[in-house]
C-alpha cells in the first residue's frame, strides 16, 4: 500500500450521511457501548429503530473497521470520523481513527475498505514517531547544548516495500549560532546518512520561543518577522554536492 500525503496538513471532511435507502439491514441490533458512544458524539439516536438506514450501515460499518484495527495492531482506537461512499463512485468509503494515547490533531489517519477486507495508513504515524526520535538524535550530534526545536513529518510511505521518505524541520535562536551556513552543512551531514529524509528545512528565528512551536500550528505560530534566515536543502542535493 502506498499512500503520498500532501503537504504537512491534509483537511479532510468526514460525515454521517442521513437519508438514503439501504436493504437487507438487520431488523433489531444490541449497540455495544462504544457503538452507543459515537452516536452520541454525533447527536444521534442510539437505539438502532430510530436510526435510518444509511445510520445503521454506518454505525457496523465503523465497528467492523475498528475491530479489523485492534486485531491487526493489538491496541484500542478512537473515532474521529466516517464517511460513506458517494453515489458518484468520487469518494470512497473511509473511517478516521487515532490510537488510543496518540494526538488527534496531527496522528488521524484513514480505514478504507477493500474487494478483500480492509487497508490504513497508520504506518504513516508510526514512522513519524521512529522518524522524530531518529531526527532529534542527528541533530543533537551536531548542536550538543545549543537550544533547538525539532519537528519532523512524513511524506510518503510504501508499506509493501518498507520504504518511507521524511521532511525535518529545524528551528534555532539565530544569537545562538555563529554561521548559519556551516550549521546547516553539519545538520545535513548528520541527518542525510539516515536513510528516508529527503528534505530539511532550518529556521534561524528570533523574538519566538522555540519550544513552543508545535507540530500542528507551528505555521502559523511562526511568523515572517520572527525569520532572521531559513536555509532548504533536499537529499538529493546534498548527495550531488
Amino acid at each position: 500500500m502506498k499512500t503520498r500525503l500532501v503537504g504537512i496538513i491534509t483537511t479532510m471532511i468526514f460525515v454521517v450521511l442521513i437519508g438514503g435507502c439501504s436493504t437487507n439491514m438487520k431488523e433489531s441490533v444490541t449497540l455495544n457501548d462504544r457503538q452507543i458512544d459515537i452516536l452520541l458524539s454525533e447527536d444521534l439516536p442510539t437505539e438502532w429503530n430510530k436510526l435510518t438506514p444509511n445510520q445503521q450501515k454506518s454505525i457496523q460499518a465503523i465497528e467492523e473497521m475498528l475491530e479489523y484495527l485492534e486485531n491487526k495492531y493489538d491496541k484500542e482506537f478512537i473515532y474521529a470520523g466516517y464517511k460513506l461512499p458517494d453515489m458518484m463512485g468520487y469518494d470512497e468509503e473511509s473511517l478516521l481513527v487515532y490510537a488510543d494515547g496518540d494526538n488527534p490533531k496531527t496522528d488521524c489517519f484513514t480505514v478504507e475498505r477493500t474487494e478483500d477486507g480492509f487497508t490504513d495508513n497508520y504506518g504513516i504515524v508510526i514512522k513519524a514517531v521512529e522518524f522524530q526520535e531518529t531526527l532529534e538524535e542527528s541533530v543533537k550530534n551536531v548542536l550538543h547544548e545549543t537550544p533547538y526545536k525539532v519537528i519532523s513529518t512524513v511524506s510518503e510511505i510504501d508499506e509493501d516495500k518498507g520504504i518511507a521518505r521524511g521532511v525535518g524541520y529545524i528551528f534555532l535562536n539565530a544569537s545562538d549560532i555563529n554561521d548559519f551556513d556551516e550549521t546547516m552543512s553539519k545538520i545535513e551531514n548528520a541527518v542525510y546518512q539516515n536513510a528516508g529524509y529527503d528534505q530539511l528545512a532550518v529556521y534561524y528565528v528570533d523574538g519566538i520561543d522555540i519550544a513552543s512551536l508545535t507540530k500542528e500550528e507551528w505555521e502559523q505560530q511562526l511568523k515572517t518577522e520572527n525569520i532572521v534566515d531559513s536555509k532548504h536543502s533536499s537529499a538529493r542535493s546534498w548527495r550531488n554536492k
